[in-house]
């Protein structure tokens, strides 16, 4: 899903070339004060608009009042995204929620192997995003009740993770997560701690279906002969996938954790 920035760019655009015909993307672009190739850029997501450019946005594109502070939170999300360490001030300051200012605080996190295995099963993930959570309470058995696990499983992830300094205490004494992303360091390599994650997850998205309505979740699948030389390129277009869905999601009230799984697998078998 592209950012609300973008979607409004279009939009905006695609209004006034319906309503004036020949009308082009450099008479856009000037009718804004951007460089027609900066503006390309924008919509073909190889751009992310600065806070000057946002702001030149914001007032060309009709965008509506109550929907400002969220056109320029998609633009700063799309920023802590691409990994970007130096982001404008003035953007930086927009940040309402604490999943982006952990992120915009904290650089992501790249464990070894052997940190993984620590810290493999999926409710220490889940804990951290938790800590994000707007009615949190800082404490094992609160969270042992709602992630459904015991609270001695609880605490434990939660002295491994603040030893990893993954989660901390926040001056309020709060748990809070304390990285942005966290991922190992080889991302084509699998090892038996990664296969435990993922079996583990993909036990919870069967679980789901039973414990929770379909207005709830989205379980969808799809089954295709395909080239197995596009795998690679598949893969990238995942990964974009992802992190576009979570940019999306976490801008607004966080009030649930919830899991996202894309696999991509042959149904044959080798040989």
């Amino acid at each position: 899903m592209k950012p609300l920035y973008q979607r409004y760019v279009e939009k905006e655009f695609k209004k006034r070339t319906r309503a004036h015909a020949g009308y082009s993307l450099r008479r856009f672009a000037k009718s804004i004060g951007l460089e027609a190739s900066n503006l390309s850029q924008i919509l073909n997501s190889k751009r992310i608009p600065s806070f000057a450019s946002a702001t030149k946005l914001y007032h060309s594109c009709d965008v509506p009042e109550e929907l400002k502070d969220k056109f320029y939170q998609s633009i700063l999300e799309a920023h802590v995204q691409s990994g970007k360490q130096r982001i404008d001030p003035r953007l930086r300051a927009l940040a309402k929620n604490r999943s982006i200012k952990s992120r915009l605080t904290q650089g992501n996190k790249v464990v070894g192997f052997e940190d993984f295995s620590l810290i493999s099963d999926w409710f220490h993930y889940a804990i951290l995003e938790l800590s994000l959570a707007e009615d949190i309470q800082p404490n094992p058995f609160y969270l042992a009740r709602r992630l459904g696990i015991h609270p001695v499983d609880a605490r434990g992830a939660i002295d491994r993770l603040m030893s990893m300094r993954l989660l901390t205490l926040d001056e309020n004494g709060y748990l809070r997560k304390n990285t942005g992303f966290v991922t190992t360091a080889k991302k084509n390599h699998s090892s038996k701690a990664h296969q435990k994650h993922q079996k583990q997850m993909l036990r919870k998205a069967m679980e789901a279906m039973d414990l929770h309505p379909v207005e709830k979740r989205s379980h969808n699948s799809m089954t295709m002969a395909i080239d197995p030389l596009k795998i690679p390129q598949a893969k990238e277009l995942i990964t974009k996938f992802i992190r576009e869905l979570n940019q999306y999601m976490v801008i607004g009230s966080q009030k649930k954790v919830y899991q996202l799984n894309v696999a991509l697998f042959p149904l044959e078998l080798e040989g």
